[in-house]
């Protein structure tokens, strides 16, 4: 009698116990999911910034606004980043709706569209900038500046900008996988 007792009480322990480890699990998956959410949106942010200052210098270059010893000719791969907006607009969709095929989507974009022109304009631009080091020799600017350290340093950016974009992304999909589905009671079924 004592001993099932014992056991009975044993049991509620544990059963307790499992309950308080599956609260924490839910408030820690809670916190990191939004912590996590709102690191893609910041990075979304950052991105859509550089996006907007390459597109003000194709569009004040093209139009021939100011003098190009101010403002350089865009870089060929200048023009390709300019579509990498795309993703980072599905990314903001993607996280609205939680939707993992759009997230995989944005992902795969971020990769071809935003770091493939950032990879190609680096290969692009070692020229000038082994020529800017070696000689000194500057024949782009930017308000004042050499070109290629300018753009350089906003590729560095970029870079690490998009890089950290898909490590959270991913992140957050393993997220999004990871947490329990919402299941239908045992007497209902869904109608088909």
């Amino acid at each position: 009698m004592a001993s099932a007792a014992t056991r009975t009480a044993a049991n509620k322990n544990e059963r307790a116990r499992r309950e308080t480890k599956a609260d924490g699990e839910d408030k820690l998956r809670c916190v990191s999911f939004s912590s996590l959410e709102s690191e893609v949106r910041m990075l979304v942010y950052v991105h859509v910034a550089l996006w907007a200052l390459v597109l003000l210098q194709v569009i004040v270059s093209s139009l021939r606004l100011v003098p190009s010893s101010l403002v350089a000719r865009p870089y060929l791969w200048e023009y390709p980043y300019l579509l990498s907006v795309a993703p980072a607009l599905l990314t903001i969709g993607a996280m609205r709706r939680r939707s993992t095929y759009h997230m995989v989507l944005a992902m795969a974009m971020t990769s071809l569209v935003s770091l493939g022109p950032l990879v190609y304009g680096s290969v692009e631009m070692f020229p000038m900038a082994r020529q800017l080091y070696t000689q000194g020799k500057v024949y782009r600017h930017i308000l004042g500046f050499s070109a290629v350290s300018v753009l350089y340093f906003a590729m560095v950016i970029a870079v690490q900008v998009h890089a950290w974009q898909l490590y959270y992304c991913k992140q957050l999909l393993q997220v999004w996988s990871s947490a329990p589905t919402q299941e239908a009671p045992a007497g209902q079924r869904k109608s088909q």
